[in-house]
């Protein structure tokens, strides 16, 4: 999202710095930062709270002095007070995520004083804003869901059958895939559970399993004690999404708790059909039996039935996979994301010293550094 927003953003007007707390990894995503001339400073941050990280990045809003700070996840335990020491003009932080899932209970209180002390919060879905609003006491705030270029996965780069053949899939194997890191909130083991109980009711169906992250090893035993491991890829960080969403036949999310899921929207911009727990943000990207179908969070069983009834209906994954791309066409373009970040950092510099929330219509267009 911070890449898209950066590469987004109108050059002639914007020059636009990333700092990354860490060290870079090697990602893709430190290749597509340098494929559109963004640079990215890494700051070095060890694990855990790191001091260093302070003087580090004082010295580069010093360098750099910009307009605007935009802050994500944990950064703002670093980035507000230096921001706010350089006196930055404006400082906006987007929260991607449910509070408790945000930040630790005992630093709730900062972010707190941060949303009243300059910086200015945004949600991401409707579903998130009422939990960001009672948590942090924050009157309002305003609403940017997120957006993917829909266009690199409505034309994925490599073909359905030279995808399926280097993976060792036929063209009629059957592929659930599902794109989320390893974690507690995207409840793998009811996915898991739900596709076993799938097999055994006669499905003949791969799972694929793309990211990485803490309950690998736990959920590659889980296959073993459900005898699915044969029938499981886990395939894990990947930088080939568009091609692999391309090369499969429903798109599968089990999570316990959601905001405003990019994979599911990547997966509708592919053209697949969703099934879905029914949490946070998901039902106002997805209404069940349109673009897909949508379970109760927690019940194998009922995800597994909506598994094998997009399984066997051809006709149902068509048109929910059709009208999937449509709205993903028509409502989670990138291009509408930025424009709104544009118009809100417009806002926050036309008039200084409002309250959260209370953003008048953008009267500038100047040269700004983020």
């Amino acid at each position: 999202m911070v890449l898209h927003l950066a590469a987004g953003l109108d050059r002639s007007r914007y020059e636009a710095s990333v700092a990354c707390l860490g060290d870079p990894l090697g990602t893709d995503l430190e290749q597509t930062a340098r494929e559109a001339d963004i640079p990215v400073r890494y700051l070095g941050k060890k694990a855990g709270f790191d001091w260093r990280a302070y003087p580090q990045l004082e010295g580069l809003l010093r360098e750099l002095k910009p307009t605007v700070v935009h802050i994500h996840l944990n950064a703002l335990l670093y980035a507000a007070p230096v921001a706010n020491f350089r006196r930055v003009r404006a400082m906006v932080y987007t929260a991607h995520n449910f509070p408790e899932l945000l930040v630790p209970a005992r630093l709730r209180w900062f972010y707190r004083m941060c949303f009243h002390c300059g910086v200015v919060p945004v949600s991401i879905s409707g579903a998130l804003t009422p939990a960001l609003r009672e948590e942090f006491r924050v009157k309002s705030m305003p609403l940017i869901p997120n957006g993917i270029p829909v266009g690199r996965f409505s034309r994925p780069e490599v073909a359905f059958t030279d995808w399926r053949r280097r993976e060792g899939f036929a063209d009629s194997d059957f592929l659930f895939v599902c794109v989320a890191r390893l974690s507690p909130q995207k409840n793998h083991e009811l996915l898991l559970r739900a596709f076993g109980a799938l097999c055994e009711m006669g499905g003949d169906a791969h799972l694929l399993l793309a990211g990485e992250g803490e309950l690998r090893a736990p959920l590659m035993r889980l296959t073993e004690e459900l005898g699915i491991a044969s029938r499981v890829r886990f395939l894990g960080n990947r930088s080939d999404i568009s091609a692999l969403l391309a090369a499969s036949n429903v798109f599968v999310l089990s999570s316990a708790q959601e905001a405003n899921p990019l994979c599911v929207m990547e997966a509708m911009a592919a053209g697949l059909p969703i099934v879905s727990t029914r949490v946070g943000g998901v039902p106002d990207i997805v209404d069940s039996r349109v673009h897909g179908l949508l379970t109760e969070p927690g019940g194998v069983a009922s995800l597994a039935q909506a598994m094998s009834v997009m399984m066997l209906n051809p006709r149902l994954r068509r048109e929910c996979g059709r009208r999937a791309y449509e709205r993903a066409r028509d409502r989670f373009d990138l291009s509408r994301m930025v424009d709104a970040y544009d118009q809100l950092y417009c806002n926050l510099l036309a008039v200084e010293s409002k309250s959260v929330g209370e953003m008048p219509k953008c009267t500038i267009q100047s040269e700004l550094h983020i």
